[in-house]
Order: C-alpha cells, then structure tokens, then sequence
C-alpha cells in the first residue's frame, strides 16, 4: 500500500499508490488542507475497514473426513456448507452426494470424490 504526492508525481501516477494527493490549498488563515483521492476500499483509513468474506472454493472429499468436520476445519457452518454446494451445483446433486445429504449424517465421512464448497 502507497501514497504519492502532487509534487512528486509530476502528473504521472505510480499504480501501486492507494492514496493519492490531488491538491494542496489553505485554507483561512490556521488550516491547511490537502485533497486526496482513495483508489482502493483499503487506504489506511481509520476505521479499519472489515475484511474482505471469504470467497467459497469446491474441494474433493478423501473418504476420511465429515461434513461435519470439513464445515469446522473452514471456519463454517453444515448448513453453509450445504448451501454453498447447492449454489455451486445449478444441475443438481451429483451420485455421491445425493445419497450423503439425504440421509443427513453429517458425522459420517464423505464418500471418496464427492465434491463439496466451503
């Protein structure tokens, strides 16, 4: 994360600067003020703003773990899990995991290859 100034940049702007001084001007006779421009959500603001969410990614289950452990392992809920699977899967359920959900034993391990997101 960078800044540049108006002074230094000679018009020609570094893209790794986050923060960029645009002007200086003065301002009545006790302030003196600089226009800035944020280039990004993160800029070193106060307050910090909150981080980005975590964006989903499908994985393959190995047989050894549950739904119920790979939901913890990746900080989420079942349901979630759950959710985002569907989400990821506009045609349905694939073999493996239709029979998995149905029976709703997320204690149990995943069946070898079946794919679920978190």
């Amino acid at each position: 994360m960078g800044w540049q100034t108006i002074a230094w940049s000679g018009g020609q702007w570094d893209d790794r600067a986050v923060l960029r001084q645009l002007a200086t001007q003065v301002w009545g006779s006790n302030a003196d003020v600089n226009l800035h421009a944020g280039g990004a959500a993160d800029f070193g603001q106060w307050p910090r703003p909150p981080a980005p969410a975590h964006q989903p990614e499908q994985f393959h289950a190995n047989g050894t773990v549950s739904l119920r452990d790979a939901a913890h392992q990746h900080g989420r809920a079942v349901s979630e899990l759950l959710w985002l699977t569907a989400q990821h899967k506009p045609g349905g359920y694939g073999p493996l995991e239709v029979p998995y959900i149905n029976a709703g034993q997320w204690d149990t391990a995943m069946p070898a290859g079946m794919i679920f997101w978190a």
